[in-house]
């Protein structure tokens, strides 16, 4: 189900119902793996899914919706998680996800060892590198759209995956191609 942003800019209130069921479920697997807080990022969601009506008519305006709203909520959730880490111990120095073992399932002739290899290497990535991996092959997002929500430079995000890549390589032993098609097979 495509996200109609024309129907919702129009007032479509349909269009607004899937787009808020498509883009809760995104953000909130996102949200999940930046901050701990369940509750807190429902309440973020229901924020920035809020802003989303109330503004529907800039939608025009904005050249990729769906990258725009990613950063907002990525902002968002930031600055309230900041906000709570003043008052009680919250723990959001950096994303640190845990990939669920279903995200690895890679064909059933591949290897054991080399999908362990896999999960082990990954691991091992600082917290941002997770990050731009999670957004490139999970969420599917263009290098452009990674480096928006990241907030840095295509550049640095091209260098950011390209290192990424290279520890994978050489933590796991396999051809780039290879970890490169393991990555796009198991997190699309």
């Amino acid at each position: 189900m495509e996200i109609s942003w024309t129907g919702i800019a129009i007032g479509d209130k349909d269009a607004y119902s899937n787009a808020y069921r498509k883009l809760y479920e995104r953000f909130y697997n996102y949200g999940v793996k930046l901050v701990q807080d369940s509750g807190l990022v429902e309440d973020v969601i229901q924020e920035v899914l809020m802003m989303l009506w109330t503004n529907r008519e800039g939608l025009p305006s904005i050249k990729n919706p769906d990258g725009y709203y990613y950063v907002l909520f990525r902002r968002a959730l930031s600055k309230r998680a900041e906000a709570l880490a003043k008052t009680r111990s919250l723990d959001t120095a950096g994303f640190d996800p845990e990939f669920p073992a279903d995200v690895f399932m890679i064909r059933r002739e591949t290897d054991t060892a080399v999908r362990e290899k896999l999960i082990t290497a990954i691991n091992t990535l600082s917290p941002r590198q997770r990050e731009a991996l999670f957004l490139r092959f999970y969420e599917g997002f263009s290098y452009e759209e990674t480096a928006a929500i990241l907030g840095i430079s295509v550049k640095a995000t091209y260098k950011l995956m390209a290192r990424s890549l290279l520890t994978l390589r050489d933590k796991v032993s396999v051809p780039l191609v290879y970890i490169f098609f393991l990555l796009k097979e198991n997190f699309c």
